[in-house]
């Protein structure tokens, strides 16, 4: 059920995370052309971990 939920709130804000994840990361393209070539991988290291989190607060409020 947690994760069900956590999925559902990703999945419905995954769009406004990764759009300001962009922008942000716009601003430093122009020197860090690392972040240019792992920008997918950012982005799904952030998701995860923030899923993570929130899995966790889920479970510790529902224990």
């Amino acid at each position: 059920m947690a994760l069900n939920t956590a999925f559902q709130y990703i999945r419905r804000y995954k769009d406004f995370y990764t759009d300001l994840l962009n922008n942000a990361l716009d601003r430093f393209e122009a020197r860090e052309h690392w972040l240019r070539k792992y920008r997918g991988w950012l982005i799904a290291g952030i998701l995860i971990i923030f899923t993570l989190l929130l899995i966790s607060v889920i479970k510790g409020i529902t224990a």
